[in-house]
């Protein structure tokens, strides 16, 4: 039934007619009413999420009272701009476009809705509210910083992990101390085998997650009372288990009573690896176990005892007093460091807002100001997120009310991809079944798929059924598969391509790969994208590109940790920083600077497994080649002049100068390498802690370091991680890599599951398990999470399947038995598994690989470069010059103090630094009081500059003036809105006439009338008479220089300039000389 109604789509103008799901989509525009969505891949989502939102702007009293909710800051700044363009349209002719009429329609409904209330959406688009959960959270958290116990203004950090492993380690120094902490360290160092290091990560790795576990365990009270209420819920899970059993057991004996009993049973009627026995024992001789009967029995073998063994227990509990004090310390950590993550911004706003029966004042209040509220992408929701939702939404429940109360949430299961972060697909299907705490929400589901030609719709419709899950299951995240159908028309040719390879092809898979990346790109304007589970499998098919020259772009895709010229310069940075440091040391002699042979460094380093390598050069220098010798006392020199500098001066400028007097630049074989150099020295500065660095922390850097984007390439070609992609859609999709797997999860040290039963959520818990041992609640534990995994990873696949538009084309390999002489079924666990049913018939039709033929080839090893052993730093050649162009005021001549002028060039920096967070995070974010929580950290970066301590506070004064006037004044408030083409801190590099010049453009974007701006903020001040022809005479100091700025941004193009003075509120603006550009 799905294919022929798949079919109808290739009748001619599918425009034209109405979407299948037309009436559902029309029901969710009823404004009196709360609504779940469920949105397959290519429906729409975004545009009736904007139609809901135009609707409900349509009626309310202030387009404040409307709250959208969304995962991204860019999700959020593209839903408002979507917005703010059907406003702009609605001011016009309603368009002819069926499908544009009724977003029109709506959308003028709202301005004639602004016009007869003032509400100037337009020129004030902060006005409509759209941020992310995470923004909320973090204004939630800042409205009571005392409830939401951040006792002050925090900065929330991206990357929290030193607060973490200082938690960590300063919860194993317990240790040393007396009393019951002690006492669990010990218990479980003993545990662990005493590996402090890892109990450390462990510790670490669980705090990074506290959301999932903090709020079923607590931070007070006796850990042993939870022991009655976690086995509680192991028994509930057993019985759960069972009763799934009992329900599909036919009427042939009577059924066990005892767990004992019903393993027995299973052991009787299937085999070890859960499959029927072939002859069935009686009185089941003859019969057929059905498929739901099979999997129940199945999981009987691995259910626990519902209780725990008594060392389990003592480790269990020692674990959770030890994470509820690393929490204390972690805190102690935030405040040493006025930051915080972005978890204790969430658990800040809970405690904000009181809980549902007792709520805060801020509850209350934000419970009447906000009437209507929308979250997009639900599936995604963690169980923090969803109960900071109810607590908002609370009391919303009573249908007299006037106004009416309303949540629109919009999602898919099939989509849900973040369980890593506690986002399960049963958090969506307890909201469809019970609601969202006492609101009842109508569930909708679109059938639409505006995206796909109907060949690939057709084609997911029939192999999704049989990939994802059969029956719905949220103690295990199963969901089955929901059709679409496309309003498309087929194109011709193959939709999908299966590409089968041998085991071991990886050369031959990505050549495939890049030949549908070129016979894609031979379509005018088609994109295509190169979807892979994990970045490794990527590694093949980037060197293919690199080799045909094929431009693409890559976010954090093409990792440098492991480029030779990175690890060079790493083994720089440890051996200048450590003499201890072996393996650095001989790394720098290995490297091509020096190129010692290994001959030399086994004469070195053999019979000295605890000297420094530095003393033994001097000891052994006599025992080296001759040409060894020579290339130490080339660069011994150099070393000795660094090792002399090391921790005086700053660590890029000690690494860098000695890097280029060893020769660095000239050992680097491409543009490549030099742009990999960089990248590495670049990061030394945020490392850099007097001169010196933590090895733990670079090595963190490195393992975070990205190849940046090629600036040139074209966005037609696209390489991403499949989480990376969703949201996003292409021409033609690639999937290579389909039989690789993941890596094996990673070791925790509580195993916690939320288990939904019977309507009422039970947590299981379990301690790691010392390595190579097994215990019957963790075995329990991890093979539910397995399960969770594996159909997680089946709907990544469902995920990367339905961005492609055109084509999409699947890549995989397969082993060949030459005992059985047949080809192996794929790992389980890896995507062509899932997909075995749909695409082994194309992967059965390759040729068997020849005996022998996969004999390993002689290994080939590059030949070693190496500088010659007499090369000197040559004189260096002015080839091109460089120089900044505006990214410091040069003459701060107009000011209120007597300062020097790095201090009000280090004020101005600031202030610059803060308006663009401004801009970038939204005005609604922003006003006075948070400006002043937000003064301990610009205070902080002042300090950093270089401010004295005697200037410090009339700077800070400075700082916070500027930008509380700005927020102030209408002119600084229309400067800092998002327009279109939005740029901020806009850096450009020219070249021209033999030089490279910098530009930093502080704002550039297109208003509401179409008009190009370039705008610089001068933190000037001006006191006394005369202020109109001081503002004359800055026009005319800074004319020339905006007026280049216009030419880099908008060569040839009209734009206007402005002055924006943030302690003055004053402005000056005018039309920048028009140079048309050659042509």
């Amino acid at each position: 039934m799905k294919r022929r109604r798949a079919r109808r789509v290739r009748m001619p103008a599918p425009r034209a007619a109405m979407p299948p799901d037309a009436a559902q989509r029309a029901r969710a525009l009823e404004a009196r009413e709360s609504f779940l969505v469920q949105a397959p891949a290519g429906s729409g989502k975004t545009e009736l999420l904007i139609q809901r939102y135009l609707v409900l702007l349509a009626r309310v009293e202030e387009p404040e009272r409307v709250m959208a909710i969304t995962f991204t800051r860019k999700a959020a700044g593209e839903m408002r701009d979507r917005v703010v363009e059907a406003l702009r349209s609605a001011r016009g002719n309603a368009p002819e476009e069926p499908h544009k009429l009724e977003t029109w329609r709506l959308a003028r409904a709202v301005w004639e809705r602004d016009q007869a209330r003032g509400w100037q959406l337009l020129e004030a688009p902060q006005r409509m509210r759209m941020q992310t959960i995470d923004s909320l959270c973090a204004w939630l958290a800042g409205r009571l910083p005392v409830l939401g116990g951040l006792g002050g203004a925090m900065e929330p950090a991206e990357d929290a992990s030193e607060s973490y492993q200082a938690a960590a380690a300063a919860t194993i120094r317990m240790l040393d101390s007396e009393g019951q902490l002690a006492g669990d360290v010990r218990e479980l160092l003993l545990h662990l085998e005493n590996d402090a290091g890892r109990l450390a990560a462990l510790i670490s790795s669980m705090l990074q997650r506290r959301d999932q576990w903090l709020p079923r365990v607590g931070l007070s009270g006796d850990v042993e009372e939870l022991r009655p209420l976690l086995e509680e819920s192991l028994r509930a899970a057993v019985e759960y288990e069972l009763s799934l059993a009992a329900q599909r057991m036919p009427l042939v004996e009577e059924l066990p009573r005892t767990l004992a009993e019903w393993k027995e049973l299973s052991a009787r009627l299937l085999t070890q690896k859960g499959e029927p026995r072939k002859k069935l024992p009686a009185p089941w001789t003859g019969m057929t176990l059905e498929p739901g009967l099979v999997f129940a029995l199945a999981r009987i073998p691995k259910l626990p005892e519902p209780r725990y063994e008594e060392h389990a227990w003592r480790v269990l509990a020692a674990a959770l007093r030890l994470l509820r004090h690393a929490v204390a310390e972690l805190r102690v950590q935030f405040q040493l460091r006025g930051e915080v993550d972005f978890i204790e911004l969430s658990l800040a706003a809970l405690r904000a807002l009181g809980s549902e029966e007792a709520p805060t004042d801020l509850a209350l209040a934000l419970g009447e100001r906000i009437e209507h509220l929308l979250i997009d992408e639900m599936q995604d929701t963690s169980v923090t997120h969803l109960e900071l939702i109810k607590r908002l939404t609370a009391g919303w429940a009573g249908v007299n009310e006037e106004p009416a109360r309303t949540v629109f949430l919009v999602g898919d299961p099939m989509q849900s991809i973040y369980l890593f972060r506690e986002a399960e697909v049963a958090n969506f299907l307890d909201l469809r079944a019970n609601g969202l705490g006492e609101l009842e929400l109508t569930p909708l589901t679109l059938a639409a798929n505006f995206r796909s030609q109907a060949g690939v719709v057709e084609w997911v419709n029939a192999t999704f059924p049989d990939v994802l899950a059969a029956i719905e299951d949220a103690a295990t995240g199963a969901i089955p598969y929901t059709g679409a159908q496309s309003t498309r028309a087929a194109l011709d040719g193959d939709a999908v391509q299966v590409h089968p390879f041998v085991k071991g092809d990886d050369e031959g898979e990505a050549a495939r790969a890049v030949d549908v990346v070129e016979e894609s790109l031979r379509e005018p304007e088609g994109t295509v994208a190169v979807l892979a589970r994990r970045r490794a499998d990527l590694v093949h098919i980037i060197a293919e590109l690199k080799r045909r020259g094929i431009g693409y772009r890559a976010v954090d895709i093409d990792a440098l940790g492991g480029r030779q010229a990175v690890l060079d310069l790493l083994s720089l940075t440890r051996a200048l920083l450590d003499p201890m440091d072996r393996v650095s040391w001989l790394a720098l002699l290995r490297a091509p600077w020096c190129g010692m042979t290994l001959w030399d460094l086994s004469v070195l380093a053999e019979g000295a497994p605890m000297e420094a390598v530095r003393r033994l050069l001097h000891q052994r220098a006599g025992s080296l080649s001759d040409e060894g010798r020579r290339r130490w006392e080339r660069i011994a020199p150099v070393i000795d002049a660094a090792l002399e500098r090391a921790r005086r001066v700053r660590l890029r400028e000690l690494v860098e100068e000695t890097w280029r007097a060893l020769g660095g630049p000239l050992c680097l074989e491409s543009a490549r390498d030099a742009s990999d150099a960089e990248a590495f020295l670049g990061l030394l500065d945020a490392v850099d802690e007097g001169g010196e660095a933590e090895f733990a922390a670079l090595q963190a850097e490195v393992d975070r370091l990205f190849a940046a984007p090629d600036p040139a390439a074209s966005e037609r070609v696209q390489l991403m991680t499949i989480h990376k992609s969703k949201g996003l859609e292409f021409d033609t999709v690639i999937i290579p890599g389909l039989d690789k797997g993941k890596r094996p999860p990673e070791t925790e040290l509580i195993r916690m599951v939320r288990l939904p039963l019977g309507g009422v959520e039970h947590t299981l818990m379990a301690a790691v398990a010392p390595t190579g041992e097994q215990e019957e609640a963790g075995s329990y534990l991890a093979g539910y999470q397995s399960e969770r995994e594996k159909n997680e990873m089946r709907r990544l696949l469902y995920v990367a399947a339905t961005r492609a538009k055109k084509r999409l084309h699947l890549l995989g390999q397969i082993e060949w038995s030459e005992t059985k002489q047949e080809w192996k079924t794929p790992r389980a666990g890896s995507m062509l598994h899932a997909l075995w049913d749909a695409v082994s018939d194309s992967f059965h039709a390759l040729d068997p690989p020849a005996a022998g033929a996969r004999e390993e080839a002689a290994a080939e090893y590059p030949m070693l470069r190496r500088v010659e052993s007499g090369w000197q730093t040559p004189e260096e050649e002015e080839a091109i010059r460089w120089r900044a162009e505006g990214t410091v005021e040069p003459e701060p001549e107009r000011h209120s103090y007597e300062w020097v002028g790095d201090t009000l060039r280090h004020v101005g920096v600031v202030v610059h630094a803060w308006l663009t967070r401004i801009a970038e995070e939204g005005l609604e974010q922003w006003g006075a009081a948070r400006v002043r929580e937000r003064k301990p950290a610009m205070r902080s970066q002042l300090a950093t500059l270089g401010v004295s301590p005697a200037e410090l506070d009339a700077a800070l004064e400075r700082v916070e003036r500027a930008l509380v006037e700005t927020l102030a004044d209408e002119r600084g408030r229309w400067v800092l809105t998002r327009h279109a083409d939005d740029r901020r801190e806009f850096a450009l590099t020219v070249a021209a006439g033999g030089e490279l010049t910098n530009y930093r453009v502080d704002c550039t974007f297109v208003d509401e009338r179409g008009e190009r701006w370039v705008i610089d903020f001068k933190t000037s001040t001006h006191e006394g008479g005369g202020l109109e022809a001081f503002l004359d005479e800055e026009q005319r100091r800074y004319r020339e220089q905006l007026g280049r700025y216009a030419r880099v941004v908008a060569p040839g193009e009209a734009v206007r300039l402005g002055l924006y003075f943030p302690l003055l509120r004053a402005w000056r603006e005018w039309a920048a000389p028009l140079v048309r550009t050659a042509t």
